[in-house]
């Protein structure tokens, strides 16, 4: 997750392009893959999003051990990060616990429950 972090300073301090990053995001992806038995897959636009909710472009949640991210994502770095840290947070943060429903939730000051991967994106990428 550091090298997620390291290629999103590069990126908007103007040290790398987006293709430099593009480049150093696959190597993140490819790196996850080996070491956490996860394979991480192009789908058609839209797919996810059908069976998901509207601007949810990827998900390890609809099949086992793969992660699905839809076409458009890889044309641009910014969204490929932020899906890649959701994502991967999220497939860590399970592993850890032992699944979705076993994940520690959290109250928003709306009185709003929302699962640790959330607290994740709110407090540690924002």
């Amino acid at each position: 997750m550091q090298t997620l972090r390291t290629t999103e300073e590069l990126l908007l301090a103007g040290k790398i392009n987006n293709q430099e990053a593009l480049y150093k995001l696959n190597l993140v992806m490819r790196d996850f893959e080996a070491s956490h038995r996860l394979r991480i897959v192009r789908v058609p636009n839209g797919y996810v999003q059908d069976l998901t909710s509207q601007g949810n472009y990827a998900s390890i949640r609809l099949k086992p051990g793969l992660l699905q991210i839809e076409n458009s994502v890889f044309d641009n770095p910014n969204m490929l990060l932020s899906e890649l840290r959701h994502e991967l947070g999220a497939f860590l943060i399970k592993k850890e616990f032992g699944g979705l429903s076993k994940t520690p939730m959290f109250k928003d000051s709306a009185d709003r429950f929302y699962y640790s991967t959330g607290a994740l994106d709110r407090y540690l990428w924002e």
